[in-house]
């Protein structure tokens, strides 16, 4: 918008794409298109009128709005204002038992970030009636939370045999993941159904489908361990190597496909 008013342009207009499963919430945008509004108005964007015209115009807190896109802006990300990656979609997709893309983010506080991001959204969602869609990603944060070092620390018990910790990670951590990819799952098909047409939504729940299933699979092989029926599990003691070499604190964009499973075969 600089530009443009630097140019002289007359008009300018802001679009919003539905890529790869439209899996956002639409309403999300609004803090975006505040901040264009802003610029259509005045030589330069006022953060405070800005903020009191996001109240005026939605009845919202405009800080709690763009917190949450702190599921992408993780702790380590060099430079969050040109930033395109979306780490939180890949890391929601990968596969948990394979986790390939851990190595991307590996030393990082995630498990951290995730819930504080969690518990602040959590609460920005009572405040105001618009603000109730802050609830998706609220339980994407919760479910990231028990995602992210769930793999890694199952590979670590697992290689130093450490039968008891590999117990306590699966009668007590991956339950409780479960319950909050079913908590985000309905929270997005909630979201869904209360803005679009039902056409689409197919595509959403099928990712949560495999996710689920593949949670059902890590906990019947975890079981089998635990029970002496097998001696490791290889998916969770194969070691990765980064597989996109970006520099430190850029991280890679990547649509589902290509997050779920390090096979291109399917």
């Amino acid at each position: 918008m600089t530009a443009c008013k630097r140019q002289g342009l007359q008009e300018a207009f802001v679009t919003m794409w539905g890529d790869d499963g439209m899996e956002c919430d639409v309403f999300s945008a609004l803090p975006g298109i505040q901040f264009f509004c802003e610029h259509g108005y005045n030589d330069a964007v006022d953060p405070a009128r800005l903020r009191a015209n996001f109240r005026g115009s939605c009845d919202a807190d405009f800080d709690d709005w763009v917190r949450a896109s702190e599921l992408d802006l993780i702790p380590g990300l060099a430079a969050p204002e040109r930033s395109n990656a979306n780490v939180g979609k890949w890391l929601l997709w990968q596969d948990p038992m394979l986790s390939f893309l851990d190595p991307q983010v590996e030393g990082l506080p995630l498990r951290e970030h995730y819930a504080a991001l969690a518990e602040f959204l959590e609460g920005a969602a009572k405040k105001e009636a618009l603000s109730a869609r802050l609830r998706l990603p609220a339980a994407i944060a919760r479910a990231l939370s028990l995602k992210v070092n769930l793999r890694r620390d199952l590979a670590a018990a697992l290689r130093s045999g450490d039968r008891a910790r590999v117990g306590q990670l699966a009668e007590n951590d991956l339950p409780a993941l479960r319950k909050a990819v079913d908590a985000a799952w309905k929270a997005h098909r909630a979201m869904w159904l209360a803005t679009y047409k039902p056409f689409g939504l197919e595509v959403i729940e099928g990712r949560y489908g495999k996710l689920r299933t593949r949670l059902e699979s890590l906990a019947a092989r975890l079981r089998d361990y635990l029970r002496g029926r097998i001696e490791t599990i290889p998916e969770l003691t194969a070691t990765f190597e980064r597989a996109f070499p970006t520099p430190p604190g850029v991280f890679p964009n990547m649509n589902c496909a290509r997050a779920e499973t390090p096979s291109n075969i399917k």
